[in-house]
């Protein structure tokens, strides 16, 4: 084991790698003592998220290599292979395939002749028992690198060489060993060689000693080397000067010896960044476990069953570890006398399982299993239809630095396979020479079509290959040639990214935090500008004066906001259209939309320089590309509130203000007398945010205005964690006065979650014996989808249908190819399905709407299947206006106004229905509208008056005041209007109206109401006043129709007005 790292890297992150293990490397070695098995394994300095399942957090140990030894029947090594764990495939980490990295032969007495590496071949030249010539060969060029001559040996058995001349194109040294009596190397000096001689061949093969190189000295407890030291010659000292040294000590705490190496520098000597520490475990190879058999199982591929018995000795040991490769994959399940482990879904390719007991047996023994290899090689189906949806220029950038950029829309053929596919990754040129080229995207992409930007234009050809990543495989395409076509403009009038952001759960806890409350779903242009934005709610009741919802659960449309730009393409105004009770009773998008937001900017540097939210105005004084200062005002007053001078700005970007300085206008108040520190990471994120009173050192100028002062106390503190590029963790400490420090108040929490980006807030609590985070009962998911290709019909259109009360006609071009087969277009209506366009069979889309509400609406077409999600295309979007005419009631009067019998007010209202062809629906009466209610509540409630009520009657009591306002509003089917609020002033004449159980000219029976006498005209009325019907000279009046209930009839005679109570059954 390694502990620490060289480049020290884990103090740079805060970790103390001197006590971690960095690095791992186990050896396991055969029963005749020869190295067998070698797996090393890697400390991960940083997560990973393309190493697979292989490693799952920071500071796992990745294995990284796994290395075999193979011997012949004489027991000598004969080959060493070696399998690396690294990127292959794009950025995903996957298991080489196995590479001979070390050969040995041998000559006829079995002496090794030869060996070679990947990069040289050595030839070994013998003399008895001695190797007398060691020549080095280049495997590439096939050119000697170096020749070694040894001589001088110690004894004729050992080959234990005193005199060594090696020559390479490079160097020539003569060398001196000195051994002990084990035969132990215990001194190298390197020398300049001296007087070289020659061969015929003009080979140089011996020379003299000359000036002094280097020295090496090792020290030796037992059979271990524990200190080996180098030095090189001083020139100036005419001596050797130690540069380095390798100590090896016992190590108690960790059961080993570890190997620490130094350097010597200014009179010191300074350790190395690592520590290496090594441990032997003995295992008992005579009682293996027996026969572990590797056998495929389960529907998926490349899944295995791994099983096997225990030997005896070893039936108290519960505990079985399985390794694949020398990676521990976990512990094996007893079943029935045997283990078992399932290895599901494994990577193509060749792989060596092992069982190893994780504790010792009765004896102090421990136990492993022997080596099984087992082959995955499942064939893996590519995609097809590789295809071009589309090509061509595109604007992107900021708002001020638009440029064009091109690019392919491309899309695919999945294969049909039971093979699990986690992705897609897509090449681009990629380079020839390349072993494992670079993707063009950075994360897998997930669905079969992608849009690449392309680095040069004028290359009007390029090469493509998609890849499909399996969980146990990729399998690429070969190269197809795709064209460029650059005068298509592939982004104009097309909504290109959707982003929308689910609100989960409720703060009341009414819904369970799976169900969704709210979502804000933003739509933008091929200029990343929002264009419009559809807020939707959660409907908690069923409410039937909301025809657009049919049931509780279903989100509702609450807000619909549009965003206005210039002809520069800055954004200049935000305006908003209110779903709600905006028309009495009933739910309604608001008349028209409301300002919310406008912005002005400077002419000449087209900076902005104010923002008005409609409660404050914000304006902005700018110094190159930073903003110095900004001053907030109350909307429709130039009264400033206060003031932020901001300066010390950071390097890592523009406008970047390390610090704040906020000053109230008002002397009296504090309130805003801020110091504010703000930090920033490399990429001009703000990371925290430190806000404080003004201290006691305060300075003003001569009007007594406050200019400078110092830090005082706390008031809170900001933080931004960023995990790559998205925000990990925001917290925010708040200044506790009661314990003089900053205390938790607030945090969220961000998580990459399938699709999108998940925030959960949390407070802090500290109430008596509580103490800790409680978390919120809401949190939002932002889903961000960028939309490739075109999926969207094109050129929509709106008119007005001719013989049709607000009637439009949509029309569009579908699109020539698609994701799949779409059969469906969804219309939305100011952001809100309102129905399907019809295809034509030849390319065109039609959709027809009629009797739309009077006001302003926005349209558009998108795809409703294969995806059934935001990632597919809209149109652009097009506005309608409807404000057809509608007529007021007509002759409105009051017939009847007056004191009943009991000297309560009764008031009787008449109209006359206006001459139109538009529907009418029924008629609303409102009373004293006062002129800042926006949303006044009729008189006659939830429900309108039907379409046949011609008069309305009030009953109020004696202590109503007399001045009145009455009003008629018309109902139609595309809006309403109301009439002029008519006064009138109620009179305290006897009217004669009476309401009584029983009638002298009146009688109900059988749901027939009976006349006696002579009458001017009979009404009946609901208990709210609505006017069901009326009658003249008629003695008979049959009421079956009206729903059961009670009922009032009044009957007009020349004497006055009888009234009868009514209980229809």
């Amino acid at each position: 084991m390694t502990f620490g790292d060289w480049y020290d890297a884990g103090a740079d992150l805060g970790i103390d790698t001197d006590n971690l293990p960095t690095k791992i490397e186990d050896r396991y070695y055969d029963k005749n003592g020869n190295l067998a098995r070698v797996t090393e394994g890697t400390f991960m300095l940083g997560d990973s998220e393309t190493t697979r399942v292989e490693v799952e957090k920071f500071g796992d140990i990745k294995l990284d290599t796994y290395r075999s030894y193979l011997y012949d029947q004489n027991n000598r090594l004969t080959h060493v292979t070696e399998r690396k764990y690294k990127a292959l495939n794009g950025w995903y980490y996957s298991w080489a395939a196995s590479d001979t990295i070390q050969t040995y032969t041998y000559n006829e007495e079995g002496k090794m002749s030869g060996q070679s590496n990947q990069n040289y071949r050595f030839e070994y030249i013998w003399e008895g028992n001695h190797i007398a010539i060691e020549k080095k060969y280049n495997k590439y060029s096939g050119k000697i690198s170096s020749t070694t001559h040894y001589s001088n040996f110690v004894d004729d058995e050992r080959n234990l060489a005193q005199k060594v001349v090696e020559v390479s194109s490079y160097s020539k040294y003569y060398i001196e060993n000195e051994y002990n009596e084990k035969g132990q190397l215990t001194k190298t000096t390197y020398y300049e060689l001296a007087e070289p001689v020659t061969n015929e061949q003009g080979e140089i093969i011996d020379g003299t000693k000359g000036n002094p190189t280097k020295q090496i000295e090792r020290t030796y407890d037992g059979e271990r080397e524990v200190l080996t030291v180098t030095s090189n010659w001083n020139k100036k000292t005419e001596a050797f000067a130690q540069v380095s040294k390798k100590e090896v000590k016992l190590n108690e705490v960790r059961g080993g010896y570890e190997t620490t190496n130094y350097s010597y520098s200014n009179g010191e000597w300074f350790k190395n960044g690592s520590t290496k520490v090594t441990v032997d475990a003995q295992y008992d190879t005579t009682t293996p476990v027996a026969n572990i058999s590797v056998e495929p199982c389960g529907p998926r591929a490349n899944s295995v069953e791994v099983k096997f018995k225990v030997p005896q000795g070893a039936e108290n040991i519960k505990k079985w570890n399985v390794y694949r490769n020398g990676s521990l994959l976990g512990e094996a399940n007893l079943d029935q006398g045997s283990y078992t482990f399932e290895d599901k879904e494994v990577l193509n390719g060749t792989y060596d399982y092992y069982v190893l007991a994780d504790t010792i047996g009765s004896k102090g023994e421990k136990f492993i299993s022997n080596i099984v290899s087992q082959e995955y090689n499942t064939p893996l189906d590519t995609v097809s239809n590789i295809r071009i949806v589309e090509s061509g220029k595109k604007t992107v950038g900021s708002i001020t630095k638009p440029q064009t950029v091109y690019v392919y829309s491309l899309a695919w053929d999945a294969p049909k396979t039971s093979n699990t596919i986690l992705g897609y990754n897509v090449y681009l040129n990629p380079s020839p020479y390349a072993k494992n080229p670079s993707p063009y995207n950075e994360q897998l992409i997930t669905n079969p079509y992608v849009e690449l930007e392309l680095k040069d234009p004028d290359k009007l050809e390029n090469i493509i290959q998609v890849e499909i990543v399996y969980r146990i495989g990729f399998a690429k395409t070969s190269k197809q040639v795709i064209k460029l076509d650059k005068n298509n403009n592939i982004n104009e009038n097309k909504i290109t990214k959707v982003s929308k952001i689910v609100t989960f759960g409720d703060a009341m806890g009414g819904t369970a935090q799976t169900q969704a409350t709210k979502e804000d779903v933003s739509y933008y242009d091929a200029n990343n500008n929002v264009v419009m934005k559809v807020t939707n709610s959660y409907l908690y009741d069923d409410d039937p004066n909301t025809p657009e919802v049919e049931k509780p659960g279903d989100l509702v449309p609450t807000t619909y906001t549009v965003y206005d730009y210039d002809s520069q393409n800055r954004l200049v105004g935000e305006r908003s259209r209110k779903y709600g009770f905006y028309s009495g009773y009933d739910q309604a998008w608001a008349e028209d939309f409301k300002q919310e937001a406008s912005y002005a900017y400077d002419e000449t540097t087209g900076k902005l320089i104010e923002m008005n939210d409609g409660s404050k105005i914000y304006r902005y004084e700018w110094e190159g590309d930073n903003i110095v200062k900004e001053t907030v005002s109350v909307a429709g007053s130039d009264k400033a509130l206060y003031t932020v001078a901001y300066s010390n700005f950071a390097a890592s970007g523009k406008n970047l203000p390390q610090y704040g300085f906020s000053l109230s206008t008002d002397p009296s108040s504090d309130y805003n007398n801020i110091i504010s520190e703000y930090e920033y990471d490399a990429q001009g994120r703000k990371t925290a945010q430190r806000n404080y009173k003004f201290g006691n050192n305060i300075e003003r100028d001569e009007n007594g205005v406050i200019i400078k002062a110092d830090k005082g106390t706390p008031i809170n503190e900001q933080l931004w964690i960023y995990e790559k590029d998205h925000l990990k963790t925001y917290l925010k400490n708040n200044w506790s006065s009661k314990n003089q420090e900053l205390a938790p108040n607030t945090k969220k929490e961000y998580t990459v979650v399938s699709g999108g980006l998940r925030e959960e807030s949390y407070s802090y609590m500290n109430y008596g014996q509580y103490k800790g985070w409680t978390k919120n009962a809401t949190y939002t998911e932002t889903q961000n989808a960028l939309l490739y290709g075109k999926t969207a019909p094109t050129d929509l259109k709106v008119t007005e249908v001719e013989g049709k009360v607000n009637g439009i006609r949509l029309e569009a071009k579908a699109p020539a190819k698609t994701y799949g087969e779409p059969v469906t277009y969804d219309v939305y209506k100011n952001g809100k399905k309102v129905g399907e366009a019809t295809p034509d069979g030849a390319g065109n889309l039609t959709y027809e709407e009629e009797e739309v509400m009077n006001g302003t609406w926005h349209y558009f077409i998108k795809p409703s299947t294969p995806f059934g999600s935001i990632d597919v295309q809209t149109t652009n979007v097009v506005e309608k206006v409807f404000n057809t005419e509608l007529l007021p009631a007509q002759n409105i009067a009051f017939p009847v106004n007056g004191i009943n019998e009991n000297g309560d007010y009764v008031l009787k209202v008449t109209w006359e229905a206006p001459q139109t062809d538009l529907k009418i629906k029924g008629y609303n009466i409102f009373t004293d509208i006062k002129s800042w209610t926006k949303n006044p509540t009729p008189v006659n409630g939830i429900e309108i008056l039907p379409i046949d009520s011609t008069a309305y009657l009030f009953e109020w009591p004696k202590t109503t005041k007399k001045e009145k306002t009455v009003c008629v509003e018309v109902v139609y089917n595309i809006g309403k209007v109301k009439s002029e609020n008519l006064p009138v002033s109620l009179q305290s004449i006897p009217v004669g109206i009476m309401t009584t159980e029983t009638s002298q000219q009146l009688t109900f029976a059988g749901n027939r109401v009976y006349i006696n006498g002579n009458y001017e005209q009979l009404d009946v009325f609901a208990l709210n006043g609505a006017h069901l019907v009326q009658h003249t000279g008629t003695k008979e009046v049959d009421l079956g129709h009206l729903p059961v209930g009670v009922y009032v009839i009044k009957l007009k005679t020349a004497q006055g007005i009888e009234s009868l109570k009514i209980v229809k059954k």
